[in-house]
């Protein structure tokens, strides 16, 4: 893995998506608790971490024909962009008070759609981030950190 770190290239897009993880984690619990606190009850819990994981379902499939027909760096940036600005317009609901459980539910579902979106962009740019087997150990690394549970 250091090896691969090595290169300029990859070693800001492996930070870059490091960094996007751990806030999309960070996020996810927030947005529970958030649901919880509102609604008091498992239900909405589940059906929240449902709406922000069905997306996953039906666009990875899109993701993958849209990763093999546009720039793969815009769109990358893209769907970066307009998950941060769920996230940015979420917080600023709950910061003035008028947050409601369905507003959160329609921003999970935003959320979903762009990581849905984006798996399946961020594979052929490793590729060009790096050269050769020394990506193989990151990339499976890197795979595995993706697909943590939330």
């Amino acid at each position: 893995m250091f090896r691969a770190l090595s290169h300029r290239n990859f070693r800001l897009f492996w930070i870059g998506a490091f960094l996007s993880n751990v806030g999309t984690w960070m996020q996810a619990v927030a947005q529970g608790w958030l649901v919880l606190t509102l609604t008091n009850s498992p239900f909405w819990l589940g059906l929240d971490a449902f709406v922000a994981t069905a997306p996953g379902f039906f666009l990875t499939l899109i993701g993958g024909v849209f990763a093999d027909l546009i720039d793969r760096r815009r769109f990358l940036l893209y769907t970066q962009v307009a998950a941060g600005i769920a996230a940015l317009g979420l917080a600023i609901l709950v910061a003035t008070g008028v947050v409601n459980r369905w507003m959160v539910l329609g921003f999970s579902f935003v959320t979903g759609c762009c990581m849905a979106l984006l798996l399946d962009q961020r594979w052929p740019v490793l590729r060009f981030a790096s050269s050769g087997s020394q990506v193989v150990f990151s990339r499976m690394r890197f795979r595995l950190f993706s697909w943590w549970p939330r």
